[in-house]
């Protein structure tokens, strides 16, 4: 199982003890409204309903889909302490998990059928993310939806990765918009939708962990930051448009046919 995983629980362990609860997503960041609207048509359909994150470790969307969409949230991680952070930060926010179950992705067997079920940076850290696909597919109810979003690691993000933090780079499958339909369409799911997403962001390379004492000086980072900041504003009064060139994430939803 472990062979075709491109980054270890380690990794994600040391990445869960920096961060800082509570989590909420920011919507002036340009990267996370462009994901929020491209889910927006298939979570309205499916408010009231029961919805899995796979791999939730900290996740900040949970108590968006919890508040701002209505589910019945629960969440998916093999990491202990991504899961205690997951349960924390719904609950400083007021809201709570069904349940987060702390699991291998390939030995989880889910206690019943979700009508969404959602990752975020997840599939892409395997080399057959094909399996992966097919694993969450199977826990749809009929009618379920399957929601993916992947960094666009072969476009600007992709370069400006590789440049900062080779290593995290190193951890991605790369792939583009045709790839990540087929690989829905593959499971046997009927693919709705699959775009790249976002205009552009600097927000998604994590320039703060770069290895380059360049890209670790205080005014640099602070620079980056404000040149994104900047860059957000503008593309949130532009025309939602997405391209293989400049788009930070790629996204895919597929529904499971039946009734």
């Amino acid at each position: 199982m472990s062979g075709d995983r491109l980054s270890e629980r380690g990794h994600w362990d040391a990445l869960f003890k920096g961060v800082e609860l509570p989590r909420k997503l920011d919507f002036s960041q340009h990267h996370y409204r462009a994901c929020a609207e491209f889910m927006r048509p298939f979570l309205e359909q499916k408010r009231g309903g029961a919805l899995l994150e796979a791999g939730c470790g900290a996740s900040a969307w949970l108590p968006y889909f919890a508040g701002t969409c209505g589910m019945r949230v629960s969440g998916l991680d093999y990491s202990p302490s991504g899961c205690e952070l997951a349960k924390k930060n719904l609950e400083l926010q007021g809201m709570a998990a069904e349940a987060v179950y702390c699991a291998d992705v390939f030995e989880f067997s889910p206690p019943h059928a979700y009508d969404v079920v959602f990752s975020y940076g997840v599939i892409e850290h395997f080399t057959d993310y094909r399996r992966l696909l097919s694993r969450m597919a199977g826990w749809l109810a009929p009618g379920g939806v399957l929601l993916t979003l992947v960094p666009n690691m072969g476009g600007a993000s992709g370069w400006l990765n590789r440049l900062a933090v080779p290593d995290v780079f190193d951890m991605h499958v790369r792939l583009d918009r045709a790839e990540l339909g087929s690989a829905h369409s593959d499971t046997g799911l009927k693919l709705l939708r699959c775009d790249y997403a976002g205009v552009f962001s600097l927000a998604v390379v994590p320039w703060a962990r770069s290895r380059k004492a360049f890209f670790l000086a205080r005014p640099v980072l602070s620079l980056i930051n404000y040149s994104n900041a900047l860059l957000s504003k503008v593309c949130n009064v532009m025309p939602e448009f997405g391209t293989a060139l400049l788009s930070p994430y790629i996204m895919a939803a597929a529904v499971r046919d039946g009734k």
